[in-house]
């Protein structure tokens, strides 16, 4: 059952992530519904902004007027993470990745989600991380669990590196951190004013579970009702089957039954001096005009008739149909064979 879920999982949950390097765009194929553009971090850049000043409901703005004055792409993609209303802000260059995307013909009709390379770190609380990217190295140093600061190097940075780095976030000297390996795979803990909060590796994959788990639910409810259907079905051919010859002979003698009386219902609907003689009044007006009718349908007491008339008085047609008596409501409207209207009306026989 286990595999068999397995395998559910990965046909319908899984994407592929396109990770932009500096040379190339490397393709894997990951769990999940979310599919990413990647970019790294040897093609981006770091920009920490100060929106404090800004209320919140306008830093959205404020942050694209700003874009221009610290990037120096002329079209730049970016992705922001709002910290205490500062914007720590990736940016890179959107026509170069618009370029890339262009190679991959998969990507012309889905919604591709862009993210920095390094979305894909730990949130650290306090102090410095060094993780080793796909083409670089990638410094950062947080406190208060916010981040203030990243560095890039696309070699192992060294101690003055580092110093350096901490000197110009104006905090104090503290060693180089153990260098660790960033992977970009799964969900991230980061928020996007861009893009919303994308959902966590852990969180995305309790959704997968739990569709998967719906899916084959489902599949048993739906592959449970066609079996009993088909069983049902199976009784009662053989219930039909096994009709003894008395119980055949009560129905022949049903349906003999049923068909007499349709044929009297047939009978009784032209039966009787009353309806002739309605047809032989109103015969005989339209003798007068040289037309016939088409179409005699009378319940009563409504009565409905489809005339052939190429050029119709409908005002005469009223008048000489009410001055027989016992028609009234008369309703005459022209068919769309414009030869052709029908006259509705109501029958009282008492008058």
């Amino acid at each position: 059952m286990q595999q068999a879920l397995l395998k559910i999982q990965k046909r319908l949950f899984s994407t592929k992530h396109y990770h932009q390097l500096r040379d190339e765009v490397k393709v894997f194929e990951v769990t999940g519904r979310t599919c990413l553009w990647v970019v790294s971090r040897g093609c981006s850049i770091f920009r920490r902004v100060d929106f404090k000043h800004v209320p919140p409901t306008k830093r959205r703005a404020a942050l694209e007027q700003k874009l221009p004055l610290i990037s120096p792409f002329k079209n730049p993609g970016y992705w922001v993470d709002w910290q205490s209303g500062y914007a720590n802000i990736w940016l890179w260059d959107a026509e170069q990745q618009k370029k890339l995307m262009g190679d991959f013909f998969e990507l012309e009709s889905r919604e591709v989600e862009a993210i920095p390379e390094s979305a894909f770190a730990e949130k650290e609380t306090e102090g410095g991380r060094l993780w080793q990217g796909s083409d670089g190295y990638i410094g950062q140093y947080w406190s208060n669990n916010e981040l203030l600061g990243e560095m890039w190097c696309q070699s192992p940075p060294s101690d003055d590196d580092w110093y350096v780095f901490l000197k110009g976030l104006s905090v104090a000297n503290v060693p180089i951190p153990q260098c660790e390996t960033l992977k970009v795979v799964g969900g991230i803990h980061w928020k996007s004013a861009q893009h919303g909060q994308l959902i966590s590796g852990a969180n995305e994959k309790i959704v997968m579970w739990i569709a998967v788990v719906i899916f084959a639910l489902t599949v048993s409810y739906q592959f449970t009702g066609v079996t009993r259907l088909l069983w049902h079905s199976a009784v009662v051919k053989s219930e039909i089957e096994n009709l003894s010859p008395q119980a055949e002979k009560t129905i022949v003698v049903r349906d003999q039954f049923y068909s007499l009386r349709n044929q009297n219902r047939e009978y009784a609907s032209i039966a009787g001096r009353t309806q002739l003689d309605l047809m032989s009044e109103i015969g005989d007006i339209l003798v007068k005009s040289k037309v016939k009718i088409l179409v005699w349908i009378y319940e009563s007491p409504e009565l409905e008739m489809i005339i052939a008339d190429a050029s119709p008085e409908l005002s005469k047609y009223v008048k000489e149909f009410e001055a027989l008596g016992w028609m009234t409501d008369i309703r005459i409207d022209r068919r769309q064979n414009k030869k052709e209207i029908t006259i509705r009306a109501n029958v009282v026989l008492g008058l």
